[in-house]
C-alpha cells in the first residue's frame, strides 16, 4: 500500500481570482503564500483539455491549504451554485468561529452568501452551539461553528474501531 507523505492541499475552481482571494483572505483568514500561472502542454493533459492557461494563488489556515483556481483558457465551467451536502465529491469544509454573527457580516461584505434556512441552535449540553452554513462567492459550502464548548480540534462521533471499514 502506498504511503501519501504530507498533505498539500484542496483545490476551488473560481471565476474572479481576485474576488476570490479577497474573500478567503478577509472574510475567513487565509493568508495568501503563494501564486503560479501555467499554460498550454503538459499541463493540458493533466486538466484533460486541449488548451489552457490556468493561474492560481495558494492560501494558508491552521495548517490547511487551499488553492484558488481560475481558468482564463478555456473558462470555468459549472453554474456557481450552492453546492448541495449530498453531492458526491467535496461537500463542505467547517470553521470553528469566535463570533457567528461578525462571520456572518464578512462573509456577505466579501460576495458570499448566507444560507439562513440552514440556522441552528443546539442547546444540547454535550455541543451547545450555534450553527449556520454559507457559501463562497463560487458556491462552495462552509459550514460555520460556534461553540465554547467544542474544541475544533477534536474529533466528532464514536471513535472507529481498528478494521472497522
Amino acid at each position: 500500500m502506498g504511503q501519501i507523505r504530507r498533505l498539500m492541499h484542496f483545490g476551488i475552481s473560481v471565476s474572479d481570482l481576485r474576488r476570490s482571494v479577497r474573500f478567503y483572505r478577509d472574510a475567513l483568514g487565509f493568508t495568501p503564500v503563494s501564486k503560479l500561472r501555467v499554460e498550454g502542454f503538459p499541463t493540458t493533459i493533466m486538466f484533460e483539455v486541449e488548451e489552457m492557461e490556468l493561474e492560481c494563488v495558494f492560501l494558508e489556515r491552521d495548517g490547511f491549504r487551499i488553492e484558488l483556481m481560475s481558468f482564463p483558457k478555456p473558462g470555468s465551467v459549472g453554474d456557481g451554485e450552492v453546492t448541495p451536502w449530498r453531492q458526491r465529491g467535496l461537500a463542505h469544509f467547517a470553521c470553528s468561529v469566535e463570533d457567528l454573527e461578525a462571520t456572518r457580516k464578512a462573509i456577505v461584505e466579501y460576495g458570499g452568501t448566507i444560507l439562513e434556512h440552514t440556522y441552528v441552535e443546539n442547546d444540547d449540553p454535550q455541543f451547545e452551539s450555534k450553527v449556520l452554513c454559507a457559501a463562497c462567492p463560487d458556491g462552495v459550502r462552509i459550514e460555520l461553528v460556534e461553540s465554547r464548548l467544542l474544541d475544533p480540534a477534536d474529533p466528532l462521533g464514536e471513535p472507529v474501531e481498528l478494521g472497522e471499514f
